[in-house]
């Protein structure tokens, strides 16, 4: 399923195919393969009896053959998938990235001499796909990679104790995986509130700012005005009487 949404923004983004298109043929497709393909894995699986109780679950077991060798089952129904969608997903996101870098720089054809381009678009997507394959990496390849480094490292009775890493952090990371997902769909959201709030508190201060120099403005004017309104009337000039001496020097 993650491999179809990846398809899906590479097909709306890089390829611009329209809504009605995407609707109509291209999602029930998306839809019915994720359900299809586990649906085929499963049924072999129990029909050639490899779904066995593996620790904390029943899943095709990684021991499945008595020498303790690791069940070609396993590697071609569950990590060689993994891999494969890994890929898949990184290189659609890289994929859906230079294009949206390519229609910027397509567009900074038309923009005045000395104006920069803006990548406030690219730079968004590139987060949003880093998120996106983030998840995946987390909930899938983390717990692949300790089980290879296990099974590289230690043989027979030796890795399957040693196993105990690698379902401790699967039984932890893999029901994350819808999680993490919600935290990716539900970021743009986020971020576009945040955003606003920025915008919003930003404007209230410059409307704060702008009220604060009109009421120095005010005060100024008013202070102004009373300096003017002392006439030379108001001052009172000493009282010189004709029988005052005059003194000359």
């Amino acid at each position: 399923y993650n491999v179809m949404l990846a398809l899906n923004y590479l097909l709306i983004v890089k390829f611009n195919i329209s809504n009605e298109i995407m609707r109509t043929r291209v999602e029930p497709c998306m839809l019915v393969s994720p359900v299809l393909i586990a649906l085929s894995v499963a049924t072999t699986a129990i029909v050639m009896d490899y779904i066995q109780p593996s620790m904390m679950w029943c899943w095709v077991n990684p021991f499945h053959n008595k020498a303790g060798e690791l069940s070609w089952m396993i590697i071609m129904f569950v990590y060689a998938p993994i891999w494969v969608i890994t890929v898949i997903v990184t290189v659609t996101m890289i994929i859906v990235y230079r294009a949206v870098l390519a229609q910027e720089n397509r567009m900074s054809k038309y923009l005045v001499k000395g104006e920069q381009v803006s990548r406030k678009m690219s730079l968004g997507v590139a987060k949003q796909a880093c998120w996106y394959v983030g998840s995946f990496y987390i909930t899938w390849v983390v717990p692949f990679v300790i089980f290879i480094g296990t099974r590289l490292t230690m043989q027979g009775e030796e890795a399957e104790k040693a196993y105990y890493s690698f379902y401790l952090t699967t039984s932890i990371l893999s029901p994350l995986q819808g999680f993490l997902n919600s935290l990716v769909y539900f970021r743009p959201k986020y971020v576009k509130q945040q955003e606003l709030k920025r915008k919003r508190k930003k404007r209230e201060t410059r409307v704060t700012a702008l009220m604060t120099t009109r009421a120095s403005d005010a005060t100024a004017r008013d202070l102004t005005v009373r300096a003017s309104e002392l006439t030379a009337s108001d001052v009172k000039a000493p009282d010189v009487r004709a029988s005052d001496p005059v003194v000359c020097e």
